[in-house]
Order: structure tokens, then sequence, then C-alpha cells
């Protein structure tokens, strides 16, 4: 399938010229995301324009890259033709103006929900196709998937991430015919307390901001991933935030199995996740068969005893693959992963700590509140907040530790795309 994805970029961009991203954000991945373009042994892609709050970044990335860039600051349409006509990076604050570049596709890499919505509603309507980040595809990415095949282009996840690998590997695992049981990822750590400042060290160490830091041990940015996993793949957690148990390599296919043949699960088709198993950057899915012959032949093959059977990918690489997942939107004008049109689960916001009337939440990661994945059958009369909606809203009531918060709980601007948006799923 690679060989086959790589020939077509050839040949595509032989007729076209490299494809032209722009890239909203500058921070970690997104520079990931630059490095790898310039590193490419053929200009398949050009990052033709940049948006940033910090053009310091920027310039440090382009230090690090193997092709010479050059940028031209821009703050007007004439700005970004000029950039366009001799071949520069349009480096623009305004995102609106990145329509002026002639770009193939908008890759969102913010993180941010409210900005987010505003992104990609505006590329669909400009007839761009969209990688969306996690945060804005959680919670509105069936709409923005059903306005993309309006407009006729495309909406997608990343390749790279966990949900766009894990839809790779279900995909592969489909085609072997075997039943799926379940799928997910293994995570090393879940503090659902964690925050900013217990995270500090960990920061320092890697140079990773705290607060994205956080949103990974307090488990929020691992429930948004895997609902949008179990959004695409019409899937559900097993139980509110998954059962999350421990194990190893060698025991996954104990746990994550039916409880009446000895496992975790109270039903199939589920999203989970299996804590301390190495390599804790892989993701996983369980296939299954009682078939005499298949049984036979995967023992064989040394896939153990049956009739669960564990696949897996033992890392995801984020910029290092994420231009595959590109090279695929555009050349071929397919998804890597979206939501089907029903959605299945959301993540709900509950409280690290009390918390008092007239407080604001903070950001994902942050200090205030955690998110866990459920089923919206189960909790859609209980007027949730979702939790891409969460950030700057003021409490109206005192919140105790862990206990769920919900819309009729805060004050939130209502005048936000991101409500517009998501009124007309949530009542108050």
């Amino acid at each position: 399938m690679y060989t086959y994805l790589q020939e077509s970029l050839e040949s595509y961009t032989e007729a076209t010229g490299p494809i032209r991203v722009c890239v909203v954000g500058i921070g970690f991945i997104a520079q990931g995301l630059i490095i790898e373009m310039s590193r490419m042994e053929r200009e398949f892609f050009f990052p033709a324009v940049v948006v940033y709050r910090d053009i310091d970044k920027l310039y440090r990335c382009l230090d690090n890259c193997e092709r010479i860039y050059k940028i031209r600051i821009c703050n007007s349409p004439e700005d970004v033709n000029q950039a366009r006509k001799n071949g520069e990076i349009a480096a623009i604050k305004n995102y609106q103006l990145a329509f002026e570049a002639n770009i193939d596709i908008v890759a969102d890499l913010t993180g941010d929900a409210a900005y987010g919505a505003e992104i990609a509603y505006e590329t669909i309507k400009h007839h761009c196709n969209i990688v969306a980040s996690p945060e804005i595809d959680i919670c509105l990415g069936h709409f923005f998937s059903n306005l993309a095949d309006q407009h006729n282009v495309v909406y997608s996840g990343f390749s790279g991430d966990e949900p766009g690998e894990i839809r790779n590997l279900y995909s592969y695992v489909k085609m072997t015919a075997l039943d799926i049981i379940a799928v997910g990822k293994f995570k090393n750590y879940i503090n659902r307390y964690a925050n900013p400042t217990s995270v500090q060290k960990w920061a320092d160490l890697y140079q990773q901001n705290p607060i994205k830091l956080s949103s990974f041990a307090d488990g929020t940015k691992m429930n948004i991933e895997m609902g949008i996993t179990a959004n695409a793949l019409g899937l559900v957690p097993d139980v509110p935030g998954m059962n999350s148990p421990e194990g190893s390599l060698d025991t996954v296919t104990e746990l994550i199995r039916l409880k009446e043949d000895g496992g975790i699960l109270s039903k199939k088709g589920v999203i989970e996740i299996v804590r301390n198993v190495e390599p804790t950057g892989g993701v996983f899915v369980i296939g299954y068969t009682t078939n005499k012959a298949l049984v036979s032949d995967l023992k064989y093959y040394k896939m153990g005893n049956g009739p669960y059977y564990l696949f897996y990918k033992p890392y995801h690489l984020c910029a290092f693959e994420m231009l595959m997942g590109i090279a695929k939107n555009v050349v071929f004008k397919s998804s890597v992963i979206k939501p089907l049109k029903e959605k299945k689960c959301d993540v709900l916001v509950y409280a690290k700590k009390d918390l008092k009337a007239g407080d604001t939440l903070d950001e994902i990661g942050g200090y205030t509140y955690y998110g866990l994945l459920e089923d919206i059958k189960e909790v859609s009369v209980r007027n949730y907040l979702p939790v891409s909606l969460a950030t700057g809203c003021i409490l109206k009531k005192d919140i105790q530790k862990d206990e769920l918060i919900t819309l009729k709980d805060v004050e939130f601007n209502e005048q936000s795309i991101l409500w517009t948006l998501l009124s007309t799923q949530y009542k108050r």
C-alpha cells in the first residue's frame, strides 16, 4: 500500500507540482511536519502558508530544515500573492489570508477547539481540504465531515496520531476476515488529577508544553483520541472512561476478551486502553475466530492458541507519518479517518478538584477538569458539557471533586461559532 501511495504521489506532483500545505500553528508537531517536508527526496510538499503566533518558532524550525525556505511575513492578500509568485512561505497571523495562496490542504495543529471550528468552517467553505485537530473532531467531526462532502472536499484526521493509525490497523484486520472484538492503544500512565505543575519536570526534560503533557497524564487527550476512533468505527467504551486494565504484551488477549471467556469486556465492539504495556506508544486491534482451520493456521503462524488474536503497531510517530495521510487526502481525495454519520461517543467533563461558583474552567490539561469518554446514548439526558466547549466556561454553582459538570452548571459564550454549531446537538 505504501508503494502505491509513493508512486501515486510521484505521478501527481510531476503533473501538478508539490502539494501546497497550510500549517496552522508552529508548535512541536507543526515544526516536525515542516522539517519532514524539507527532507523528502523530491519536493512532494511545500509549506506554502504558516499561521503563527510566535515568528521566532518558525525561524528556529527553518534552521532545522534541509531545504532552503524563504519567508515573507504577510498582512494582506497582495503580500500572500507575492509570496506565492516568489516561491516563499507566506507567514500570516490572520488565517483568512491563507486562501489567497492557492493551497491544497489545511492542517490544523493548534489544539484549540474554538479556533479550530472557525478554521474548519472557513476552509471547507473555501472548497479546500482540511485535516482537523482532535479537539474539534471529537465534538464536531461529523458536522464538518458532512459539510466537506457537500463541498466535494476531504475532511480527515491525521496519519501518525493514534486514531488514524488504529483506523489503518482496523482495516488491515478486517481484510483478514477476522471478527473484531476491540481496538485501542497502550498507555503508560494515567492520573486524573495531574496538572501542569505536577508534570513540570517531565516538560522540562522533554522540552514540551506542560499543559499538553498534563492532558496526556490526566487521560483527557487519550479519551478524546479514543472517542474519535470510536466515532469513526461505530464503537463505544465498555464503561465510562474505558476499563483501562494493567497488563503486558503477553496478557492483552487474556484481558481484552468477553467476560464469558475470562476477560473484562461485557460486550464486543468496544474501544479500550491497556496500561503499562510496552511499547506504550502502540495501538492494537483484537481479532477473533473459532473457525477450526483458521485457528490451526494462526497457531502455525505463531499468533497464539486463539480464539482472540492481538494485532498491534508498536509506535505512532505523529509528524513523521502525517505526510502519508496528507498525500492520501490530496492525491486520492480520501480521508485517513473520519466519523460515521451517527455520533456514538463524546468526552464529558469532571472536576479535578472542588470548584467554586465563579471559577473559570481552564484548558484541557489544566487544573480544573479531566475528561472521560462515554456512550452518548447513556448520557444524553444529562445535558452534558462536551470537553471541547469547556475552556472559558464560568461555573454557576459549586462543584465537588469528580462531579460531572453539565451545561446547566456553566455560563459560556453562546455567540461563538463553536456553540452555534454544537447547539444543534446539545440542549440546555
